[in-house]
């Protein structure tokens, strides 16, 4: 009942709920055969209201003091989501790979992806490059890697380095153009409209500054 209640908060975006009781589920349940879907539902929690928290701080108007106790609170949860996630990860790959659950997989592959993710928005952006570049070999054939590529362009045009910014964003494209359509359908793809607004914000950037005049 806790595990599901925690699974409730997590479907309606109470993240902080979910949290509670998912910290609760874990402290409490060590030998439940489902603690590896706990740690991870709890890591991902962690990651979206860090995220809600940071839309809260761009959307509205705040005292100082205010802004800076809620991006230290995002911080926190960012790492926390990070250190879940490698947690998942390490235990799944533990487990043979002919007796991992479909769920497992799927925990797996988006264990790799989500650390990227927590990386970048940390700023840590040579930190996203080297999660979304093991993501991009763990599964090079999976429709999810181009989040990963998507992810590394904007990394590095973070960074300054739009040589290689343009590298990978054609390494991205050229991927894919090679996907059929329906691979979309897919649901359990770790991405989504935030993901593809930053791909067309890179590129529109990265032309911008390809065309740009020189002295």
């Amino acid at each position: 009942a806790l595990v599901e209640l925690g699974r409730v908060h997590y479907a309606d975006g109470e993240y902080e709920r979910a949290i509670e009781v998912f910290e609760e589920a874990r402290a409490r349940f060590t030998g439940d055969p489902r603690v590896l879907e706990i740690r991870f539902m709890l890591a991902d929690a962690y990651r979206l209201s860090a995220q809600a928290i940071a839309d809260k701080i761009a959307g509205e108007a705040m005292p100082g003091s205010e802004r800076r106790r809620l991006e230290a609170l995002a911080r926190e949860r960012r790492l926390a989501a990070m250190a879940g996630y490698e947690q998942v990860r390490g235990q799944i790959e533990q487990i043979d790979p002919r007796q991992r659950t479909a769920l497992q997989r799927i925990q797996l592959r988006n264990s790799y992806f989500f650390m990227g993710d927590c990386a970048f928005d940390l700023g840590d952006y040579a930190a996203a490059i080297l999660h979304y570049d093991r993501a991009r070999e763990r599964y090079p054939e999976d429709p999810a890697s181009l989040v990963a590529m998507v992810q590394i362009v904007n990394a590095h045009i973070e960074e300054g380095d739009m040589g290689r910014a343009r590298t990978a964003n054609e390494r991205a494209r050229r991927f894919y153009e090679s996907l059929p359509e329906e691979v979309w359908d897919d649901p359990s793809l770790p991405m989504g409209r935030r993901d593809w607004e930053r791909w067309l914000e890179s590129s529109s950037r990265l032309y911008e500054v390809s065309a740009a005049p020189t002295d």
